[in-house]
């Protein structure tokens, strides 16, 4: 039974062996299609091993019982000793097969992961965004990918065994492939912008990057190039640059381009020459008109058919430009003579006087122009524009649709507007604004019956006239923050009335900014709030240009306003041109006759007589301004007027002195010398 026993073990030994041999076959992966020769050799070597071991158990186990059968019994411990040598015999041989199943495990895992990598390697080269070329020492194409095949159009077997030569476009001459040839050999890689030609003939820009392979003796045994398409990428880089210096509307140069033109164009122009450089500075008049009844869209197509009338007055040299907006900018540079400049301007009026269209619709446009000229108006571009703007300015304000050339008087007023707006802004923040006050007199008793807030500018030690300042601050925001100073000090001001016993009404003169302004309604309230007014002691003079100027926006302004309890009254009334019937329907109490039909009263009777008849027929009190003389009062008196203002009462007064003056009144004294 011994050697029954031991034939079982060898068996147990043996069949290990035979199971790793059949797992190692079964753990190659039919899927590898590159391997599968190898998977049939593996499958026949564990056949082979399965084999072996079978016949191996035979041959041991007839052995062990030819020598069980002849043995006696006597000689069982030599026949144990053989048995154990034999025994570990198989177990080295075991151990060995178990060694070498375990290699060929490890090689087989090692070729397959190899064999994936490679399989991840293709799929990256083809599915990389550049296109790749890969070639021989010799510059034969060996592969490509599919990326240089959609940039070039050339399939990966029309190129094959040919060289990158097939690429070459007209755009490049030998010149350059040999510098790329010498840097190749010197650097050992290249980069830069290239021109190809595509399958179909056309050609493209591409950026193309070359390097070697070389081996451990520095030979090259490889090339590889990577081209990535930029025929997008300089399109939009063209843009830009277009952009930079063009006005994407209208596809004419900006401001940038004009000021280069002109750096370079003016040095030509010095000396001797005789020639003239003239840039003409054309503003649309009334153009924001055209887009709030139309539509931008309308004011930018308008803008493009401007642009093309203003082309067709181009002469030779001379170039248009837009500055933005409705602003252009006409340049010539060789003008012979001063008649030149005019005979251009007219015709820009004239090509501009004709009608545009506009969807079927009829728009008409005029333009006012100023000119400057080189050499005289300005030593380099961005004078010579400034000067022609301001010769612009002067044509708008002399009454549009015309030209005006640029003077130095022009330049010193200039100069003397931004002396004063910088100047505001500094007597807002240090306080140099101050409020005087001027009494309004009932002419038959010669009593006040309210006051005029007026504005005054105390600065270095004496006063500056509202007619310096205020034109400027009307121009700019700053009528804003003077017209809030005035209210926010009349408010204040009522209180040491009230307090001393001698509360009048007091009018404050709105500029048209203000009273458009969305929040002035929120301010007033504010400050009749915060100072505890009583709103009827307050009233707002407006010009009666500006209660004609939109008069349906300045009803709704006026009932909101006069719903908090405050009084209106048009101020230079006469000066205008109102309409009776509106003014009728404003919520108006007075009407202040403008002082320039009181100083000449003889000539302008007519005038005031008719002002102070519509003044009774609609109910409402008349103030004239301006009365300096008793023999003014008198025919105004006679005439039917009731208040008067003017020097021949008083000047304007500090806060101080009207007080003093209102209190005198109040005794029954008289006013004092203070007065006038």
């Amino acid at each position: 039974m011994g050697w029954q026993v031991f034939a079982g073990s060898v068996v147990l030994v043996l069949l290990p062996l035979l199971v790793v041999c059949v797992l190692l076959c079964h753990r190659v992966p039919a899927a590898a299609g590159e391997v599968l020769a190898e998977r049939w050799v593996l499958l026949a070597a564990s056949l082979f091993a399965l084999a072996a071991a079978f016949f191996l158990g035979r041959l041991v186990t007839a052995s062990l019982g030819r020598l069980a059968a002849v043995a006696p019994p006597a000689g069982g411990e030599r026949f144990t000793g053989q048995v154990d040598d034999l025994a570990a015999r198989i177990r080295r041989v075991a151990e060995a097969a178990r060694e070498s199943a375990e290699r060929v495990d490890a090689e087989t895992r090692r070729r397959l992961s190899a064999e994936d990598f490679l399989q991840l390697y293709r799929q990256l080269f083809d599915n990389l965004g550049e296109g790749i070329v890969i070639t021989d020492a010799q510059a034969t194409i060996l592969a490509v990918n599919s990326a240089f095949t959609a940039i070039t159009g050339y399939k990966a077997h029309e190129v094959a065994g040919r060289t990158p030569w097939l690429l070459k476009s007209d755009r490049h001459d030998d010149a350059f492939y040999e510098r790329i040839r010498q840097v190749l050999a010197s650097r050992g890689s290249w980069a830069g912008e290239v021109w190809s030609r595509r399958a179909d003939g056309t050609v493209s820009p591409q950026w193309l990057r070359i390097g070697s392979v070389r081996d451990e003796a520095g030979t090259v045994r490889y090339y590889f190039a990577s081209c990535t398409e930029i025929g997008e990428r300089k399109r939009r880089e063209r843009q830009v640059a277009f952009l930079a210096h063009h006005d994407a509307l209208t596809r004419l140069p900006n401001r940038a381009f004009l000021e280069n033109r002109l750096a370079r164009a003016l040095p030509a122009h010095g000396g001797d020459s005789g020639l003239l450089l003239a840039v003409f500075f054309i503003d649309l008049d009334n153009f924001k008109n055209v887009n709030d009844v139309f539509g931008h869209r309308q004011g930018d197509e308008l803008l493009v058919q401007v642009a093309g009338r203003l082309k067709s007055v181009l002469g030779r040299g001379d170039s248009l430009y837009r500055l933005g907006s409705d602003e252009f900018i006409l340049l010539m540079e060789r003008v012979e003579s001063e008649p030149a400049l005019y005979l251009t301007a007219n015709r820009i009026l004239a090509a501009l006087k004709k009608p545009f269209t506009l969807e079927f619709r009829t728009i008409y446009v005029n333009a006012s122009i100023g000119i400057s000229r080189f050499p005289g108006d300005g030593d380099n571009p961005l004078e010579l524009i400034r000067s022609a703007d301001m010769a612009m300015h002067r044509a708008k304000t002399e009454g549009r649709n015309r030209y005006q050339l640029f003077t130095r008087e022009m330049h010193e007023q200039l100069y003397e507007r931004f002396r004063t707006e910088n100047g505001i802004r500094s007597g807002l923040l240090h306080r140099e604004f101050v409020v005087y006050y001027q009494p309004k007199v009932d002419i038959a008793t010669r009593t006040t019956t309210s006051l005029e807030a007026l504005i005054r500018w105390q600065k270095g030690g004496r006063l500056i006239s509202p007619g310096v300042f205020i034109p400027v601050a009307e121009e700019s925001s700053l009528i804003d923050d003077l017209c809030r100073h005035v209210l926010e000090a009349t408010c204040q001001f009522h209180a040491v009335l009230q307090h001393h016993g001698v509360a009048v009404p007091v009018s404050v003169n709105i500029a048209p900014r203000q009273f458009l302004n969305i929040d002035f309604i929120d301010l007033l309230e504010d400050l009749l709030g915060r100072h505890r007014m009583d709103p009827h002691y307050l009233e707002l003079e407006i010009t009666e240009t500006t209660a004609m100027r939109d008069v349906e926006h300045t009803l709704r302004i006026m009932e909101q306003i006069r719903r908090l309890g405050i009084r209106f009254s048009i101020d230079d009334f006469g000066t205008g041109y109102s309409s009776l019937g509106s003014l009728n329907r404003m919520p108006v109490s007075t009407l202040k006759i403008d002082k320039q039909f009181v100083q000449d009263l003889e000539q302008h009777t007519p005038i005031v007589a008719t002002i102070i008849a519509i003044s009774q027929q609609m109910h409402l009190n008349v103030v004239a301004e301006g009365v300096e003389t008793e023999a003014q009062l008198l025919e105004l008196a006679a005439m039917g007027c009731q208040e008067a203002q003017g020097y021949y009462f008083s000047r304007p007064l500090a806060d101080t002195e009207i007080l003093r003056y209102l209190a005198g009144e109040r005794a029954g004294g008289a006013p004092g010398e203070e007065r006038r």
